[in-house]
């Protein structure tokens, strides 16, 4: 069975970007925010948890205590910012 996530970027003030996300099969009804910069830049160290890097406002539907759907929508995200140097407005992430 695959792992399906989707996301959509709400607010962006400066680098701190605010994105609702969710499982495919569940309500589109989680919210977090995440500023990638930070971590390209070092600015974060390598040891930073990802509790730290996503601030989780309201996990979606689904959600367990390990945060894998916010985390995978994050590493869709940094892959994006990553290759465009823009934050992803729409998409996901499937496996």
């Amino acid at each position: 069975m695959g792992f399906c996530v989707k996301l959509r970027l709400l607010d962006l003030h400066g680098n701190l970007a605010k994105y609702k996300y969710g499982l495919c099969d569940k309500p589109f009804d989680g919210v977090f925010e995440t500023d990638v910069t930070k971590v390209l830049s070092g600015e974060l160290p390598g040891d930073t948890t990802m509790e730290e890097v996503i601030n989780i406002i309201n996990p979606c539907t689904g959600e367990g205590k390990q945060l894998r759907s916010a985390i995978q929508a994050f590493t869709a995200i940094y892959r994006h910012y990553r290759e465009t140097n823009e934050y992803m407005v729409d998409g996901g992430y499937y496996s």
